[in-house]
Protein backbone atom coordinates (compact mmCIF):
# COMPACT_ATOMS: atom_id res chain seq x y z
CA UNK A 1 0.00 0.00 0.00
CA UNK A 2 1.27 3.61 -0.67
CA UNK A 3 -0.63 4.86 2.35
CA UNK A 4 1.07 3.29 5.24
CA UNK A 5 -0.93 5.25 8.08
CA UNK A 6 -4.09 4.29 9.36
CA UNK A 7 -4.77 6.34 12.29
CA UNK A 8 -6.21 9.76 12.05
CA UNK A 9 -3.38 11.54 14.53
CA UNK A 10 -1.03 10.41 12.29
CA UNK A 11 -2.99 12.98 9.56
CA UNK A 12 -1.22 15.95 10.94
CA UNK A 13 2.49 14.30 11.24
CA UNK A 14 2.57 13.83 8.05
CA UNK A 15 1.05 16.90 6.66
CA UNK A 16 4.52 18.78 7.84
CA UNK A 17 6.15 16.28 5.66
CA UNK A 18 4.34 16.98 2.05
CA UNK A 19 6.18 19.26 -0.44
CA UNK A 20 5.10 20.50 -3.80
CA UNK A 21 6.80 17.98 -5.55
CA UNK A 22 4.26 16.43 -8.95
CA UNK A 23 2.52 12.87 -7.64
CA UNK A 24 0.45 11.03 -10.43
CA UNK A 25 -2.31 8.83 -9.74
CA UNK A 26 -3.36 6.25 -12.33
CA UNK A 27 -6.75 4.28 -12.88
CA UNK A 28 -7.68 1.20 -14.95
CA UNK A 29 -11.32 3.49 -15.88
CA UNK A 30 -11.33 6.39 -17.53
CA UNK A 31 -14.49 7.28 -15.38
CA UNK A 32 -13.03 6.88 -12.57
CA UNK A 33 -10.35 9.44 -13.10
CA UNK A 34 -12.81 11.64 -14.30
CA UNK A 35 -14.30 11.80 -11.05
CA UNK A 36 -11.40 11.95 -9.16
CA UNK A 37 -10.36 14.85 -11.36
CA UNK A 38 -13.61 16.46 -10.31
CA UNK A 39 -13.12 16.09 -6.73
CA UNK A 40 -9.91 17.35 -6.73
CA UNK A 41 -11.15 20.30 -8.26
CA UNK A 42 -13.57 20.57 -5.37
CA UNK A 43 -10.91 19.94 -2.76
CA UNK A 44 -8.86 22.35 -4.81
CA UNK A 45 -11.68 24.94 -3.99
CA UNK A 46 -11.73 24.58 -0.50
CA UNK A 47 -8.09 24.81 0.20
CA UNK A 48 -8.33 28.23 -1.63
CA UNK A 49 -11.67 29.45 0.54
CA UNK A 50 -9.58 28.17 3.99
CA UNK A 51 -6.94 30.01 2.97
CA UNK A 52 -8.58 33.49 1.89
CA UNK A 53 -10.04 32.84 5.35
CA UNK A 54 -7.28 32.49 7.42
CA UNK A 55 -5.68 35.73 6.14
CA UNK A 56 -9.11 37.95 7.08
CA UNK A 57 -8.77 35.65 10.51
CA UNK A 58 -5.00 36.73 10.73
CA UNK A 59 -6.15 40.26 10.71
CA UNK A 60 -9.05 40.19 13.08
CA UNK A 61 -7.10 37.64 15.74
CA UNK A 62 -8.82 34.89 16.98
CA UNK A 63 -8.02 31.91 20.26
CA UNK A 64 -5.63 30.30 20.09
CA UNK A 65 -7.25 27.06 18.41
CA UNK A 66 -8.25 29.32 15.80
CA UNK A 67 -4.64 30.18 14.99
CA UNK A 68 -3.34 27.44 14.96
CA UNK A 69 -5.96 26.22 11.82
CA UNK A 70 -4.77 29.49 10.44
CA UNK A 71 -1.35 28.32 10.61
CA UNK A 72 -2.01 25.03 8.91
CA UNK A 73 -4.28 26.66 6.25
CA UNK A 74 -1.53 29.42 5.58
CA UNK A 75 0.45 26.53 4.26
CA UNK A 76 -1.52 26.11 1.45
CA UNK A 77 -0.98 29.83 0.32
CA UNK A 78 1.40 29.79 -3.05
CA UNK A 79 1.47 26.01 -3.11
CA UNK A 80 0.69 24.40 -6.43
CA UNK A 81 -3.05 23.98 -6.88
CA UNK A 82 -3.02 22.77 -10.54
CA UNK A 83 -4.51 19.61 -11.39
CA UNK A 84 -3.61 17.73 -15.16
CA UNK A 85 -4.98 14.60 -16.73
CA UNK A 86 -2.52 11.76 -18.15
CA UNK A 87 -3.55 9.92 -21.26
CA UNK A 88 -0.19 8.90 -22.39
CA UNK A 89 -0.96 5.06 -21.63
CA UNK A 90 -4.69 4.71 -22.66
CA UNK A 91 -6.82 2.54 -23.03
CA UNK A 92 -4.39 0.81 -20.26
CA UNK A 93 -4.75 3.09 -17.65
CA UNK A 94 -5.76 6.85 -17.44
CA UNK A 95 -3.91 9.06 -15.03
CA UNK A 96 -3.92 12.34 -12.67
CA UNK A 97 -0.94 14.71 -11.89
CA UNK A 98 -1.32 16.76 -8.64
CA UNK A 99 0.88 18.36 -6.18
CA UNK A 100 1.84 16.12 -3.09
CA UNK A 101 0.15 18.65 -0.66
CA UNK A 102 -3.46 18.40 -2.69
CA UNK A 103 -2.88 14.49 -3.06
CA UNK A 104 -2.97 14.57 0.89
CA UNK A 105 -5.61 16.70 1.21
CA UNK A 106 -7.85 14.85 -1.08
CA UNK A 107 -6.69 11.51 -0.86
CA UNK A 108 -5.97 11.09 2.96
CA UNK A 109 -6.81 13.82 5.38
CA UNK A 110 -10.64 13.82 3.91
CA UNK A 111 -10.70 9.82 3.84
CA UNK A 112 -11.30 7.38 6.43
CA UNK A 113 -7.92 5.32 6.37
CA UNK A 114 -8.66 2.97 9.05
CA UNK A 115 -7.62 -0.88 8.00
CA UNK A 116 -9.51 -2.64 10.77
CA UNK A 117 -8.32 -5.80 11.83
CA UNK A 118 -10.36 -8.72 10.01
CA UNK A 119 -11.65 -6.41 7.58
CA UNK A 120 -10.45 -6.93 3.49
CA UNK A 121 -8.11 -4.07 4.19
CA UNK A 122 -6.00 -5.12 7.23
CA UNK A 123 -2.15 -5.50 6.66
CA UNK A 124 -1.08 -6.89 10.09
CA UNK A 125 1.22 -3.68 10.39
CA UNK A 126 0.59 -0.70 12.28
CA UNK A 127 0.11 2.49 11.34
CA UNK A 128 3.87 3.93 10.78
CA UNK A 129 4.14 7.92 9.99
CA UNK A 130 8.20 7.02 9.41
CA UNK A 131 7.29 4.54 6.47
CA UNK A 132 4.76 6.81 5.11
CA UNK A 133 7.40 9.61 4.76
CA UNK A 134 9.76 6.84 2.72
CA UNK A 135 7.00 5.92 0.29
CA UNK A 136 6.86 9.96 -0.42
CA UNK A 137 10.35 10.10 -0.91
CA UNK A 138 10.81 7.48 -3.01
CA UNK A 139 8.62 9.08 -5.26
CA UNK A 140 9.92 12.55 -5.27
CA UNK A 141 13.47 11.69 -5.33
CA UNK A 142 13.15 9.24 -7.88
CA UNK A 143 15.50 9.76 -11.16
CA UNK A 144 14.24 8.64 -14.25
CA UNK A 145 17.52 7.36 -15.67
CA UNK A 146 20.33 4.87 -14.27
CA UNK A 147 23.96 5.81 -14.17
CA UNK A 148 24.47 4.76 -17.62
CA UNK A 149 21.91 6.41 -18.85
CA UNK A 150 19.66 3.41 -19.51
CA UNK A 151 16.25 4.61 -18.73
CA UNK A 152 14.57 3.26 -15.47
CA UNK A 153 10.58 2.95 -14.47
CA UNK A 154 9.12 6.05 -12.03
CA UNK A 155 7.34 4.81 -9.06
CA UNK A 156 3.58 6.02 -9.48
CA UNK A 157 0.31 5.20 -7.18
CA UNK A 158 -2.11 3.22 -8.70
CA UNK A 159 -6.35 3.10 -7.62
CA UNK A 160 -7.19 -0.09 -7.57
CA UNK A 161 -10.66 0.78 -6.84
CA UNK A 162 -12.69 2.20 -9.67
CA UNK A 163 -15.61 2.10 -7.38
CA UNK A 164 -13.92 4.44 -4.79
CA UNK A 165 -11.75 6.58 -6.71
CA UNK A 166 -10.73 8.62 -3.55
CA UNK A 167 -9.85 5.64 -1.26
CA UNK A 168 -6.68 5.71 0.25
CA UNK A 169 -6.60 2.10 1.62
CA UNK A 170 -6.41 0.82 -2.35
CA UNK A 171 -4.08 3.03 -3.31
CA UNK A 172 -0.56 0.82 -4.28
CA UNK A 173 2.61 1.53 -6.04
CA UNK A 174 3.21 1.59 -9.40
CA UNK A 175 5.68 1.54 -11.77
CA UNK A 176 5.46 3.93 -14.76
CA UNK A 177 7.50 2.45 -17.69
CA UNK A 178 7.92 4.92 -20.35
CA UNK A 179 9.61 2.80 -22.58
CA UNK A 180 6.73 0.03 -22.67
CA UNK A 181 4.15 2.65 -22.18
CA UNK A 182 2.83 0.95 -19.29
CA UNK A 183 1.68 1.51 -16.07
CA UNK A 184 2.12 -1.63 -13.43
CA UNK A 185 1.38 -1.72 -10.23
CA UNK A 186 4.19 -3.18 -7.69
CA UNK A 187 3.07 -6.54 -5.60
CA UNK A 188 6.31 -7.82 -4.92
CA UNK A 189 10.01 -8.38 -6.67
CA UNK A 190 11.56 -11.69 -6.32
CA UNK A 191 14.75 -11.20 -4.27
CA UNK A 192 17.31 -14.10 -5.23
CA UNK A 193 18.59 -16.45 -2.67
CA UNK A 194 21.31 -17.61 -4.75
CA UNK A 195 21.89 -19.00 -8.61
CA UNK A 196 23.46 -22.44 -8.82
CA UNK A 197 25.67 -23.58 -12.16
CA UNK A 198 27.22 -26.25 -13.42
CA UNK A 199 30.10 -25.97 -16.81
CA UNK A 200 30.21 -22.49 -16.46
CA UNK A 201 33.41 -20.91 -16.23
CA UNK A 202 34.82 -18.13 -13.93
CA UNK A 203 37.59 -16.46 -15.14
CA UNK A 204 37.13 -12.99 -13.39
CA UNK A 205 37.93 -12.82 -9.56
CA UNK A 206 35.83 -10.52 -7.08
CA UNK A 207 37.15 -6.94 -7.21
CA UNK A 208 39.60 -6.23 -4.21
CA UNK A 209 37.25 -3.94 -2.81
CA UNK A 210 34.32 -6.74 -2.28
CA UNK A 211 37.01 -9.13 -0.69
CA UNK A 212 37.64 -6.54 1.63
CA UNK A 213 33.78 -6.10 2.45
CA UNK A 214 33.57 -9.54 2.87
CA UNK A 215 36.59 -9.41 5.78
CA UNK A 216 34.74 -6.58 7.35
CA UNK A 217 31.48 -8.55 7.11
CA UNK A 218 32.80 -11.17 8.89
CA UNK A 219 34.63 -9.51 11.24
CA UNK A 220 31.57 -7.85 12.56
CA UNK A 221 29.64 -11.35 12.28
CA UNK A 222 32.06 -12.47 14.80
CA UNK A 223 31.28 -9.43 17.08
CA UNK A 224 27.24 -9.94 17.04
CA UNK A 225 28.21 -13.71 17.85
CA UNK A 226 30.44 -13.23 20.56
CA UNK A 227 27.77 -10.74 21.80
CA UNK A 228 24.24 -12.57 21.88
CA UNK A 229 21.65 -10.71 22.84
CA UNK A 230 17.66 -10.74 22.52
CA UNK A 231 17.25 -8.80 19.41
CA UNK A 232 16.65 -10.52 16.30
CA UNK A 233 19.45 -10.61 13.74
CA UNK A 234 17.85 -7.14 11.36
CA UNK A 235 18.39 -5.14 14.24
CA UNK A 236 21.57 -6.48 15.82
CA UNK A 237 23.06 -5.70 12.19
CA UNK A 238 21.58 -2.33 11.86
CA UNK A 239 23.15 -1.31 15.05
CA UNK A 240 26.52 -2.95 13.39
CA UNK A 241 25.74 -0.42 10.24
CA UNK A 242 25.02 2.90 12.52
CA UNK A 243 28.06 2.15 14.53
CA UNK A 244 30.42 1.71 11.37
CA UNK A 245 28.37 4.66 9.72
CA UNK A 246 29.20 6.86 12.50
CA UNK A 247 32.41 5.66 14.25
CA UNK A 248 34.13 4.46 10.86
CA UNK A 249 32.28 6.25 8.12
CA UNK A 250 31.55 3.11 6.27
CA UNK A 251 29.07 3.51 3.98
CA UNK A 252 29.64 1.64 0.54
CA UNK A 253 27.90 2.31 -2.61
CA UNK A 254 26.49 -0.79 -3.65
CA UNK A 255 26.15 -1.58 -7.48
CA UNK A 256 22.69 -1.44 -8.99
CA UNK A 257 22.52 -5.09 -9.47
CA UNK A 258 24.34 -5.43 -6.20
CA UNK A 259 27.68 -6.96 -5.78
CA UNK A 260 29.61 -10.23 -7.23
CA UNK A 261 31.86 -10.92 -9.90
CA UNK A 262 31.63 -10.24 -13.25
CA UNK A 263 30.24 -13.23 -14.65
CA UNK A 264 27.37 -13.39 -11.25
CA UNK A 265 26.77 -10.00 -11.92
CA UNK A 266 26.23 -10.57 -15.30
CA UNK A 267 23.50 -13.30 -14.90
CA UNK A 268 21.71 -11.24 -13.05
CA UNK A 269 21.87 -7.72 -15.04
CA UNK A 270 20.66 -10.49 -18.31
CA UNK A 271 17.85 -11.46 -15.67
CA UNK A 272 16.07 -8.26 -14.94
CA UNK A 273 16.56 -7.01 -18.60
CA UNK A 274 14.92 -10.72 -20.01
CA UNK A 275 12.06 -10.33 -17.13
CA UNK A 276 11.54 -6.68 -17.21
CA UNK A 277 7.79 -7.16 -18.83
CA UNK A 278 7.02 -8.38 -15.29
CA UNK A 279 9.40 -6.57 -12.93
CA UNK A 280 10.06 -10.15 -11.01
CA UNK A 281 13.80 -9.61 -11.10
CA UNK A 282 14.90 -6.32 -10.41
CA UNK A 283 17.87 -6.54 -8.31
CA UNK A 284 20.52 -8.44 -7.29
CA UNK A 285 21.04 -12.22 -5.46
CA UNK A 286 21.27 -11.97 -1.73
CA UNK A 287 24.15 -14.52 -2.07
CA UNK A 288 26.41 -11.33 -2.70
CA UNK A 289 24.63 -9.47 -0.21
CA UNK A 290 27.46 -8.50 1.98
CA UNK A 291 26.47 -4.90 3.34
CA UNK A 292 23.03 -5.76 4.80
CA UNK A 293 23.09 -9.78 4.64
CA UNK A 294 18.87 -10.70 5.62
CA UNK A 295 17.74 -12.78 8.12
CA UNK A 296 16.60 -15.96 6.00
CA UNK A 297 12.62 -16.02 5.16
CA UNK A 298 10.97 -19.64 6.08
CA UNK A 299 9.26 -20.41 2.15
CA UNK A 300 11.46 -20.15 -0.89
CA UNK A 301 10.66 -20.35 -4.39
CA UNK A 302 12.83 -23.26 -6.90
CA UNK A 303 13.34 -22.54 -10.19
CA UNK A 304 15.44 -25.74 -11.62
CA UNK A 305 14.91 -28.32 -14.00
CA UNK A 306 15.89 -30.76 -11.70
CA UNK A 307 12.73 -30.92 -10.20
CA UNK A 308 10.26 -34.10 -10.60
CA UNK A 309 7.15 -33.58 -12.95
CA UNK A 310 6.89 -31.15 -15.00
CA UNK A 311 6.46 -28.23 -13.12
CA UNK A 312 10.15 -25.87 -13.05
CA UNK A 313 9.54 -24.76 -9.71
CA UNK A 314 8.22 -25.31 -6.39
CA UNK A 315 7.87 -23.85 -3.04
CA UNK A 316 10.10 -25.19 -0.07
CA UNK A 317 11.28 -24.60 3.53
CA UNK A 318 14.48 -23.54 4.65
CA UNK A 319 15.65 -27.69 5.24
CA UNK A 320 13.89 -28.68 2.02
CA UNK A 321 16.11 -25.51 0.14
CA UNK A 322 19.35 -27.24 2.14
CA UNK A 323 18.49 -30.97 1.12
CA UNK A 324 17.91 -29.82 -2.94
CA UNK A 325 21.29 -27.99 -2.72
CA UNK A 326 22.94 -30.73 -0.91
CA UNK A 327 22.09 -32.74 -4.12
CA UNK A 328 22.78 -30.42 -6.35
CA UNK A 329 25.91 -30.24 -5.23
CA UNK A 330 26.67 -33.96 -5.60
CA UNK A 331 25.82 -33.88 -8.99
CA UNK A 332 28.58 -30.98 -9.86
CA UNK A 333 26.78 -27.79 -9.25
CA UNK A 334 28.26 -24.89 -7.69
CA UNK A 335 26.67 -22.02 -5.75
CA UNK A 336 27.44 -19.03 -3.84
CA UNK A 337 26.83 -18.98 -0.68
CA UNK A 338 26.37 -15.95 1.75
CA UNK A 339 29.20 -15.71 4.69
CA UNK A 340 26.34 -15.03 7.48
CA UNK A 341 24.73 -18.25 6.16
CA UNK A 342 27.32 -20.39 6.78
CA UNK A 343 28.29 -18.54 9.98
CA UNK A 344 25.07 -17.66 11.40
CA UNK A 345 22.24 -19.94 10.02
CA UNK A 346 22.32 -24.05 11.42
CA UNK A 347 23.06 -26.36 8.00
CA UNK A 348 24.47 -23.93 5.81
CA UNK A 349 28.36 -24.43 6.96
CA UNK A 350 27.84 -28.38 5.96
CA UNK A 351 26.99 -26.90 2.42
CA UNK A 352 29.95 -24.73 2.04
CA UNK A 353 32.27 -27.93 3.29
CA UNK A 354 30.57 -29.91 0.66
CA UNK A 355 31.53 -27.51 -1.68
CA UNK A 356 34.80 -27.22 -0.50
CA UNK A 357 35.61 -31.03 -0.75
CA UNK A 358 34.06 -31.23 -4.56
CA UNK A 359 35.94 -32.30 -7.33
CA UNK A 360 33.69 -31.17 -10.08
CA UNK A 361 34.44 -29.37 -12.52
CA UNK A 362 34.92 -25.64 -12.42
CA UNK A 363 33.86 -25.83 -8.48
CA UNK A 364 37.13 -25.32 -7.11
CA UNK A 365 37.80 -22.92 -10.03
CA UNK A 366 33.98 -21.09 -8.69
CA UNK A 367 35.20 -20.94 -4.79
CA UNK A 368 38.83 -19.54 -5.63
CA UNK A 369 36.46 -16.45 -6.97
CA UNK A 370 34.23 -16.12 -4.40
CA UNK A 371 36.22 -17.24 -1.08
CA UNK A 372 39.96 -16.40 -3.14
CA UNK A 373 42.76 -17.85 -1.19
CA UNK A 374 45.47 -16.03 -0.03
CA UNK A 375 43.04 -13.62 1.27
CA UNK A 376 42.41 -14.71 4.56
CA UNK A 377 38.69 -15.41 3.84
CA UNK A 378 38.85 -18.87 4.21
CA UNK A 379 40.74 -19.28 7.53
CA UNK A 380 38.65 -16.83 9.19
CA UNK A 381 35.61 -18.27 7.78
CA UNK A 382 36.56 -21.51 9.66
CA UNK A 383 38.05 -19.47 12.96
CA UNK A 384 34.97 -17.91 13.56
CA UNK A 385 32.72 -21.22 13.51
CA UNK A 386 35.04 -22.95 15.52
CA UNK A 387 34.66 -20.30 18.37
CA UNK A 388 30.96 -19.76 17.23
CA UNK A 389 29.46 -23.61 16.48
CA UNK A 390 26.10 -22.69 16.95
CA UNK A 391 25.75 -19.57 14.87
CA UNK A 392 23.63 -16.73 15.58
CA UNK A 393 21.59 -17.91 19.03
CA UNK A 394 19.51 -14.57 20.46
CA UNK A 395 18.59 -14.94 24.10
CA UNK A 396 15.20 -15.81 25.38
CA UNK A 397 13.64 -13.00 25.93
CA UNK A 398 12.63 -12.54 30.21
CA UNK A 399 8.71 -11.66 30.55
CA UNK A 400 8.47 -8.37 31.62
CA UNK A 401 5.48 -6.39 32.57
CA UNK A 402 6.21 -3.26 30.37
CA UNK A 403 3.92 -3.33 27.79
CA UNK A 404 5.26 -0.57 25.57
CA UNK A 405 9.20 -1.77 26.21
CA UNK A 406 7.82 -5.11 25.00
CA UNK A 407 5.67 -3.73 21.81
CA UNK A 408 9.20 -1.95 20.77
CA UNK A 409 10.99 -4.74 20.99
CA UNK A 410 8.75 -7.05 18.87
CA UNK A 411 8.58 -4.26 16.28
CA UNK A 412 12.24 -3.59 16.18
CA UNK A 413 12.65 -7.87 15.31
CA UNK A 414 9.76 -7.21 13.15
CA UNK A 415 11.81 -5.43 10.54
CA UNK A 416 12.00 -6.32 7.20
CA UNK A 417 15.11 -5.42 4.83
CA UNK A 418 13.43 -2.32 3.29
CA UNK A 419 12.36 -0.99 6.74
CA UNK A 420 15.73 -1.41 8.76
CA UNK A 421 17.21 0.25 5.17
CA UNK A 422 14.96 3.75 5.66
CA UNK A 423 15.24 3.28 9.45
CA UNK A 424 19.55 3.14 8.38
CA UNK A 425 19.01 5.90 6.01
CA UNK A 426 17.16 8.22 8.58
CA UNK A 427 19.87 7.39 11.35
CA UNK A 428 22.75 8.98 8.97
CA UNK A 429 20.75 11.84 8.08
CA UNK A 430 20.32 12.64 11.82
CA UNK A 431 23.88 12.66 12.75
CA UNK A 432 24.68 14.46 9.38
CA UNK A 433 22.37 17.30 11.33
CA UNK A 434 24.01 17.05 14.13
CA UNK A 435 27.95 17.60 12.95
CA UNK A 436 26.33 20.86 10.85
CA UNK A 437 24.91 21.98 14.43
CA UNK A 438 28.65 21.17 16.22
CA UNK A 439 30.18 23.12 13.29
CA UNK A 440 27.75 26.04 14.01
CA UNK A 441 28.49 25.69 17.41
CA UNK A 442 32.10 25.69 17.16
CA UNK A 443 32.39 28.61 14.88
CA UNK A 444 30.18 30.90 17.09
CA UNK A 445 32.26 29.80 19.60
CA UNK A 446 35.03 30.53 17.85
CA UNK A 447 34.08 34.12 16.71
CA UNK A 448 33.49 35.08 20.70
CA UNK A 449 37.02 34.74 21.51
CA UNK A 450 37.83 37.29 19.02
CA UNK A 451 38.66 40.83 20.47
CA UNK A 452 35.77 42.84 19.43
CA UNK A 453 33.86 40.31 21.05
CA UNK A 454 35.56 40.05 24.26
CA UNK A 455 37.94 37.17 23.95
CA UNK A 456 41.78 37.07 24.35
CA UNK A 457 43.74 39.15 21.91
CA UNK A 458 45.54 37.58 19.32
CA UNK A 459 45.92 40.67 16.47
CA UNK A 460 49.27 39.69 15.26
CA UNK A 461 48.15 35.61 14.48
CA UNK A 462 44.90 37.54 12.62
CA UNK A 463 47.39 39.14 10.67
CA UNK A 464 49.68 36.52 10.07
CA UNK A 465 47.24 33.72 8.83
CA UNK A 466 44.90 36.32 6.67
CA UNK A 467 42.26 34.08 7.36
CA UNK A 468 39.94 35.64 10.33
CA UNK A 469 40.50 33.13 13.44
CA UNK A 470 44.64 33.24 14.11
CA UNK A 471 47.27 30.94 12.90
CA UNK A 472 46.31 28.08 14.92
CA UNK A 473 42.66 28.60 14.18
CA UNK A 474 42.68 29.59 10.98
CA UNK A 475 45.26 27.28 9.67
CA UNK A 476 44.38 23.79 11.95
CA UNK A 477 40.90 24.50 13.07
CA UNK A 478 38.59 27.06 11.25
CA UNK A 479 40.27 28.61 8.11
CA UNK A 480 42.37 26.60 6.18
CA UNK A 481 42.73 23.78 7.51
CA UNK A 482 41.14 19.95 8.39
CA UNK A 483 37.63 19.40 9.66
CA UNK A 484 36.46 22.90 9.65
CA UNK A 485 39.13 24.72 7.46
CA UNK A 486 39.74 24.84 3.50
CA UNK A 487 36.60 25.06 2.49
CA UNK A 488 33.37 24.41 4.64
CA UNK A 489 34.11 26.70 7.27
CA UNK A 490 37.97 28.16 6.02
CA UNK A 491 38.38 30.14 3.16
CA UNK A 492 35.50 30.44 1.26
CA UNK A 493 32.67 29.90 3.39
CA UNK A 494 33.71 31.77 7.04
CA UNK A 495 37.01 33.11 6.59
CA UNK A 496 37.42 35.41 3.66
CA UNK A 497 34.90 34.28 0.76
CA UNK A 498 31.27 34.18 0.83
CA UNK A 499 29.49 33.94 4.31
CA UNK A 500 30.80 36.19 6.89
CA UNK A 501 33.74 37.03 4.86
CA UNK A 502 32.33 38.22 1.93
CA UNK A 503 28.31 38.41 1.27
CA UNK A 504 26.24 37.37 4.07
CA UNK A 505 28.09 39.95 7.02
CA UNK A 506 30.44 41.73 4.04
CA UNK A 507 28.76 43.96 0.69
CA UNK A 508 26.24 46.58 1.07
CA UNK A 509 24.53 45.42 4.33
CA UNK A 510 27.46 45.53 7.15
CA UNK A 511 29.61 48.00 5.18
CA UNK A 512 32.21 46.70 2.73
CA UNK A 513 33.56 42.96 3.40
CA UNK A 514 32.94 41.74 6.57
CA UNK A 515 32.41 44.12 9.41
CA UNK A 516 34.02 46.77 7.79
CA UNK A 517 36.41 46.00 4.89
CA UNK A 518 38.76 42.25 5.23
CA UNK A 519 38.26 38.99 5.27
CA UNK A 520 35.69 38.13 7.15
CA UNK A 521 36.09 38.86 11.32
CA UNK A 522 39.93 39.31 10.07
CA UNK A 523 42.53 42.01 8.77
CA UNK A 524 39.80 45.06 10.31
CA UNK A 525 37.12 44.05 13.05
CA UNK A 526 34.63 47.19 12.86
CA UNK A 527 36.10 49.68 10.60
CA UNK A 528 39.70 49.10 9.43
CA UNK A 529 41.33 48.34 12.60
CA UNK A 530 39.91 51.93 13.73
CA UNK A 531 38.12 49.83 17.14
CA UNK A 532 34.57 51.84 16.37
CA UNK A 533 31.63 50.79 13.97
CA UNK A 534 33.03 53.24 11.40
CA UNK A 535 30.63 55.28 9.91
CA UNK A 536 26.92 53.99 10.31
CA UNK A 537 25.42 53.99 6.34
CA UNK A 538 28.29 55.33 4.55
CA UNK A 539 29.66 51.98 3.25
CA UNK A 540 26.75 50.09 4.33
CA UNK A 541 24.93 49.31 7.24
CA UNK A 542 27.37 49.09 9.64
Amino acid sequence: PFVQIYEDRHKERIRECVRDAPMKVFYSSRSARNEAVELLQDVVEMMMFYVQDAMEMLQRGGTPEEERMVLKHLQWDGCDLGVAMIDDYAPQCYGVSCSERLFWEAYVTLQDTSRPKGSKHYTGRGSEPSFQDMNFKSVRNAKPRNEDGTVKPMPVVFQMDNESPMSPRTLVVAYEETDARRVVPVVSDFDCFTVGTRGISYDDPLPESQVELIKWTMSKIESVLDEQKEDGWTSRWLDVLKVAAVKEGFYPKVPPFGFGDPKSYSIMECAVERLKHTGAVRHGAECFNYYFPQELDEEFLIVSDKLPGKIPWKKVNADELKYFLRARIEEGFTVPLNPKWILCDPGWKELYDMLMASRKPHVQESLEVWYPRGSAVRETMEYIHMRHPEGFQPKRKEPTGNNRMSRRTERRERLDMDDAEFLLQRFLLAQKCKRKIRARILCVCLAKSLPCAGGPPFRSQLDRSGHGWGSQSSLATSGGGSEYGGSEYGESEYGGGSRQGGLEYGGPEYGGSGYGGGSGYGDSEYGRRSGNLGGRGAAGRY
